[in-house]
């Protein structure tokens, strides 16, 4: 299910775009998913942790970058 979708200029990083687009699904529905599965392109610590913040309970990137391997 998409639940957000945006044409933007350029080809910006889409690690930089993960919260923005969080933050817009919450204002729009009012809530935040319980799960969320992405492109490894949105695959950062920082996400990984924001996403925690919100509650998010299921994450789930689709390849691993370097700060997420254990």
């Amino acid at each position: 299910m998409i639940l957000s979708c945006e044409v933007l200029k350029g080809n910006p990083s889409d690690s930089t775009l993960y919260q923005s687009t969080i933050n817009k699904i919450e204002s729009d529905y009012q809530i935040v998913p319980r799960d969320s599965v992405t492109d490894g392109g949105y695959a950062s610590k920082d996400n990984a942790e924001y996403m925690q913040g919100k509650g998010i309970v299921n994450i789930v990137f689709n390849k691993i970058v370097g700060s997420l391997k254990m």
